[in-house]
């Protein structure tokens, strides 16, 4: 009954730890994703302005 009861609560933890690492995965994957394209985003506002600038030269 002991050995049971280990081992429910062995596989509980296993999977609660399992699951912990999926959802901190994909949150620091949506963060690089989301700061990749606010960089991109970037850059690209700012060949804009600098093309708009040297074009009314």
């Amino acid at each position: 009954m002991v050995t049971a009861l280990a081992g429910l609560i062995a596989g509980a933890c296993s999977m609660a730890l399992g699951e912990w690492l999926s959802v901190t995965n994909a949150l620091e994957l949506a963060q690089a994703q989301v700061l990749k394209k606010a960089n991109e985003l970037s850059t690209a506002r700012s060949q804009k302005s600098m093309n708009w600038r040297l074009s009314g030269l």
